[in-house]
């Protein structure tokens, strides 16, 4: 009995993860084979019982621990168009010229694949990385992490005067972000989205090849990155080019640097 007292005793460590339950029960699991296997009927018995007891008290013990953890919201990053160039085309008008132009995006889906709602989330661009061809890939130094701006977020804008960097996230839903953009109207530079730039970081860039990471953030749930890939070619090396032709993006699990 002393024995299983400092058993229980061990359980109640606050320092324990459902990690180490599902170790333990893995241990019960072999001790019962064993003892199955080596003791005589009545040693059987006795056994069996303390490892019940045991079992009974992670069950306890760990419960909340284990439903909480089976309910987490989980978070997925995907391209929103899933095939090649994966950019989406939207009509545009300037409001004071009444000029139509064509917006080609890169939108990005953010997705709460668990079973409760993930509280909070930020999506933020961490970093930047750019290739300098003779010198290699590098990264931007002192990079300060943005938020990016969410679609279809006017509306907040207008009520609350500023873009809306957090949302609470249900289960199964897409939420869409856009991670970089160009106009037919300016089309030798692509644009980033942030919320607000620091004046030594950029929004936008000129021709060559980039590499953004995207970090998605949120109460209870693990942080997600995932990786930009971006080769933005020069109007000047096919004049016949069309823009999405000429910008070759991926979504990758690891930076180019």
């Amino acid at each position: 009995m002393k024995l299983i007292s400092a058993i229980m005793s061990w359980f109640k460590k606050p320092e324990l993860k459902i990690q180490h339950a599902i170790v333990i029960a893995s241990i019960v699991l072999v001790l019962g084979f064993i003892i199955g296997v080596m003791l005589s009927p009545q040693e059987v018995w006795v056994a069996l019982t303390a490892i019940g007891t045991i079992g009974v008290v992670a069950y306890a013990v760990y419960r909340e621990e284990y439903l909480t953890f089976r309910r987490r919201p989980v978070l997925e990053i995907d391209l929103f168009e899933p095939t090649s160039p994966h950019i989406v085309e939207i009509p545009e008008i300037n409001l004071e010229t009444k000029a139509k132009s064509t917006g080609y995006y890169v939108t990005l889906k953010l997705t709460n694949s668990g079973k409760s709602i993930a509280e909070k989330v930020q999506v933020l661009i961490t970093a930047k990385g750019q290739d300098f061809y003779e010198d290699g890939w590098k990264t931007q130094d002192n990079w300060f992490p943005v938020s990016v701006r969410w679609t279809l977020d006017e509306w907040t804008q207008i009520a609350e005067g500023k873009p809306t960097e957090e949302k609470d996230l249900v289960p199964e839903k897409p939420y869409l972000f856009h991670a970089l953009g160009i106009s037919s109207n300016q089309s030798s530079l692509f644009y980033l989205y942030p919320v607000i730039i620091p004046r030594h970081q950029s929004d936008t860039y000129p021709p060559g090849k980039y590499c953004f990471e995207i970090t998605a953030i949120a109460l209870g749930a693990k942080t997600v990155k995932k990786y930009v890939h971006v080769d933005w070619k020069s109007p000047e090396l096919d004049t016949e080019a069309t823009i999405p032709e000429r910008m070759i993006v991926s979504l990758e699990d690891y930076p180019a640097w």
